[in-house]
């Protein structure tokens, strides 16, 4: 059986040893969040996006749930232009 995660979170600490500031993780898996968890990605700073034709997020360590990627651009321009520092998506 293939581990997803696991895979993901190796490519993910590749680009960390190249020096990359992962700042934030964006997904639609739950391996998704998991592999972001493995490489030390707060959860205030992942955010899920609901697949299409699903009534919610799938299960997993994340900030906010999108039902779009549009829905999700104002918010996050909100987070990243308050820099991370005590913004909220709510």
């Amino acid at each position: 059986s293939v581990d997803h995660a696991a895979f993901k979170a190796r490519v993910l600490n590749q680009y960390q040893n190249k020096g990359w500031v992962i700042a934030a993780g964006f997904g639609d898996s739950s391996t998704d969040f998991e592999a972001y968890a493995q490489v030390g990605l707060e959860a205030s700073s992942v955010f899920a996006l609901q697949r299409q034709g699903e009534g919610a997020c799938l299960s997993g360590a994340w900030a906010y749930c999108f039902n779009s990627w549009s829905a999700q651009r104002v918010h996050l321009e909100t987070w990243i232009q308050n820099d991370q520092k005590g913004a909220t998506l709510d």
